[in-house]
C-alpha cells in the first residue's frame, strides 16, 4: 500500500511540480504556480509530508527508500533548476534547493508539532527569496 502510495505521490508532484517548473513561461508565474500547488498538496500545513512519514532514521535500506531518494533528488533538482536560470551557479543553485527543502518540510514538521500554519505560511512567503533572492 505505502509503495502505492509513493507512486500516486511522485506521479503527482511530476504533474503538479516538476512539469510545470519546465514549462515556457516567466519564471515568476512558475514560481506562483508552485507555491499555490504546494499550498494545495499541503492543505495550508495542515497536511504531514508522505516522504517524511515514510522515512525512517534507523533504516537506510527500507523497501521505500530509493523512491524516498528519488523523490527528495527530484524535487531539488526541480528547484536547483529554477535558481539556476535565475543566474546562480550550480554549486549555489543546489545550496539553495537543499535549503528551500529543509525549509518546506521542516515548517511542515514545525506547523503539525505546534498546531500553527504559521511556520508553513511564512515558508511559502519566503520561498522565492529563498530560490531566487539576491546573487
Amino acid at each position: 500500500m505505502a509503495q502505492e502510495v509513493l507512486a500516486a505521490t511522485e506521479r503527482w508532484l511530476t504533474d503538479n511540480l516538476f512539469d510545470p517548473l519546465k514549462a515556457d513561461a516567466p519564471i515568476e508565474q512558475r514560481l506562483q504556480t508552485l507555491i499555490a500547488k504546494l499550498d494545495d498538496l499541503y492543505s495550508s500545513g495542515k497536511k504531514a509530508c508522505i516522504l517524511n512519514m515514510l522515512s525512517s532514521a534507523s533504516d537506510h535500506d527500507s523497501p521505500f527508500s530509493g523512491a524516498i531518494r528519488r523523490i527528495f533528488g527530484a524535487l531539488i533538482e526541480a528547484f536547483s533548476a529554477l535558481a539556476q536560470e535565475q543566474g546562480f551557479d550550480d554549486a549555489q543553485a543546489r545550496t539553495r534547493a537543499e535549503r528551500a527543502v529543509m525549509l518546506l518540510h521542516g515548517s511542515l514538521v514545525l506547523s503539525r508539532g505546534t498546531g500553527s500554519q504559521k511556520p508553513f505560511e511564512r515558508f511559502l512567503e519566503t520561498l522565492p527569496d529563498e530560490l531566487l533572492g539576491q546573487r
